[in-house]
């Protein structure tokens, strides 16, 4: 029997209308839009100052705008190292909760803000059918490995707005794009350990997977998340992104010294240390 069901109510979202993501004839939903209107200007996180004369020496040779890429590919390799050392499940679903909200507002900043053009900020939503989606080890250890491959195009990123401008915009893209989709991933993990999805191993005589259902539950946890994302900066006063994971002394950080379980905070700790 499950012990837990999720019964999210539909909701609109930010812009007032349903979000609209694709399905098919056959199938549930695939895809989840990011909306155009998400986070307010006056919460952005800014970067600290720095008091090291070398370090602001070599800030003053960076183009405008690096110092931000920077922070943010800091902040992805960070959560990477957190999601490669938990092994409680504990501390697996409380990192996994805060990097989809930190995720998806960084994805919002990078794939979608100001872009009307809907395939411009398109995401892919986990396909429950695939058994290893319902398997919550199997899923945690897939999305660590997209974990690292945007870790790679973050740094791609990075050198491509010092030295190759002509790459930037895509650069930001494949960024924005598997940030969203890493989200999304880690928004789920705690459902699929919770049971809200049928188990990954099953019986001959186990009912048929329902994709509908299941794709309806996962798009309706995307715009949970969403929503909680922005929500969550009434608490920390600014809204929750990845760069933050680069500085200990961040909004995000201190969120996850003060709210995680004892081997999350272990995580982030030796993960900033290192």
């Amino acid at each position: 029997e499950k012990v837990f069901t999720v019964n999210y109510l539909k909701m609109r979202d930010h812009v007032g209308t349903m979000n609209t993501s694709k399905k098919s004839p056959e199938q549930g939903y695939r895809d989840f839009d990011l909306p155009v209107a998400h986070l307010s200007s006056n919460r952005d996180y800014i970067p600290p100052k720095t008091h090291d004369t070398t370090e602001m020496a070599r800030r003053r040779e960076l183009n405008p705008g690096t110092l931000r890429y920077e922070m943010q590919e800091r902040g992805l390799v960070v959560a990477r190292t957190i999601l490669n050392e938990l092994t409680e499940e504990e501390a697996r679903m409380f990192a996994s909760e805060i990097l989809a909200k930190a995720l998806l507002n960084s994805s919002w900043y990078s794939y979608a803000q100001r872009r009307t053009d809907v395939m411009r900020r398109r995401l892919k939503l986990p396909i429950m059918l695939h058994d290893r989606n319902r398997d919550a080890g199997l899923l945690y250890d897939d999305t660590k490995s997209m974990m690292s491959r945007v870790c790679d195009y973050a740094s791609q990123l990075v050198l491509a707005h010092e030295f190759m401008p002509e790459r930037v915009n895509v650069r930001q893209h494949d960024v924005g794009r598997v940030m969203g989709n890493v989200g999304l991933r880690l928004g789920v993990y705690s459902p699929v350990v919770r049971g809200a999805f049928p188990p990954a191993k099953r019986n001959d005589e186990d009912l048929p997977l329902n994709d509908w259902d299941m794709q309806e539950t996962v798009r309706n946890i995307a715009m949970q998340t969403l929503t909680d994302a922005r929500m969550l900066a009434g608490q920390m006063q600014v809204h929750p992104s990845v760069a933050q994971l680069a500085d200990p002394y961040s909004p995000l950080s201190v969120h996850w010294y003060r709210n995680a379980p004892g081997s999350a905070q272990t995580a982030i700790a030796e993960a900033l240390a290192a």
